[in-house]
């Protein structure tokens, strides 16, 4: 992804079609540059859930391929440069004005709004997403109850978010795991008010997280083991295959759901996933051990080209 002013983004842009750069491209048929363009703040509206896709066409004219991939690199170049610093908004068509206050939370924005407000500026991991809308929805059935959820984002202080944090473990039973998640939560949404200068300080930054037990983990006996790895292997052989892969990756489930054939290198005996934690993504190569080759070269034998493995 591609970072822009206000929060926006967009995906590379790439060219149909795909040989564009060869010497062999056509230009009998119709070319164009395209990209998709994401606006934060018109995340709820249905027509742009998915972002806008931009398609750039004005280069057809030219029939001969060296002005023609000349042009197409000169279009690329100048849209970056629209989007980059012109501030183009192709959602709402023209150039964002940088005086605007459209992008900002006010400082005198209630309480509950103004963390509704931030929530839809962080871009983060679907799994976060989730967790940061949870998290405000806990805090906001406190806030009301305390009627803290009208007063200004300013005027909230450390006193006001232990009250609430409080409040949740009253209502919803208390809960270690919950309290800290919600906390963390809470440290997300205002490190991104303070640089938007919603607020000056950070009240859940002096907040301690709860300390408890940790509780050792139930683990399987090696003749449960053996019982389930012959009953998956009888009765459902594909979940069986990725239990193998599974277990020797080293990898987190989700990461392992998104793995695609060009992924996978079986010769090098490395694969690649991505790995997400809140707004930080970074891919990562892991080896496949020996004793995990023999599932690995089964689960790709039906895997086609720039699919989705089939384990």
């Amino acid at each position: 992804m591609i970072l822009l002013p206000f929060g926006c983004y967009c995906s590379q842009l790439k060219v149909h079609p795909k040989n564009w750069e060869s010497i062999n491209a056509s230009t009998k048929k119709g070319w164009y540059v395209f990209y998709r363009f994401y606006d934060p703040t018109c995340k709820d509206d249905p027509r742009f859930k998915n972002g806008k896709l931009v398609i750039l066409k004005k280069i057809n004219h030219l029939k001969d391929l060296a002005a023609r991939q000349g042009e197409v690199r000169s279009v690329i170049a100048l849209e970056l440069c629209k989007l980059k610093e012109n501030a183009y908004n192709p959602i709402i068509g023209r150039k964002i004005d940088h005086q605007l206050d459209y992008f900002l939370i006010e400082p005198s924005t209630p309480f509950i709004e103004a963390l509704n407000q931030v929530e839809k500026r962080i871009k983060a991991a679907p799994s976060t997403t989730r967790d940061l809308k949870s998290s405000i929805r806990f805090v906001t059935k406190a806030a009301i109850h305390l009627r803290y959820d009208e007063i200004p984002i300013k005027l909230i202080s450390r006193k006001h978010i232990k009250q609430i944090l409080s409040h949740i473990d009253l209502y919803f039973g208390e809960s270690i795991y919950r309290y800290n998640k919600i906390r963390s939560y809470l440290m997300i949404l205002y490190k991104e008010l303070i640089e938007l200068e919603t607020v000056e300080v950070n009240p859940v930054r002096d907040i301690s997280k709860k300390k408890g037990v940790e509780k050792l983990r139930k683990l399987l006996s090696d003749i449960d083991r053996q019982k389930i790895d012959a009953y998956l292997k009888e009765h459902q052989y594909r979940l069986w295959l990725f239990m193998h892969i599974f277990f020797h990756s080293g990898a987190r489930l989700t990461e392992m759901m998104n793995i695609k054939e060009h992924h996978v290198n079986l010769t090098k005996q490395i694969f690649i996933v991505t790995i997400k934690k809140g707004s930080y993504y970074k891919e990562v190569e892991k080896p496949i051990k020996n004793i995990a080759i023999p599932f690995w070269e089964e689960a790709m034998i039906l895997c086609k080209r720039n699919a989705y493995t089939r384990i």
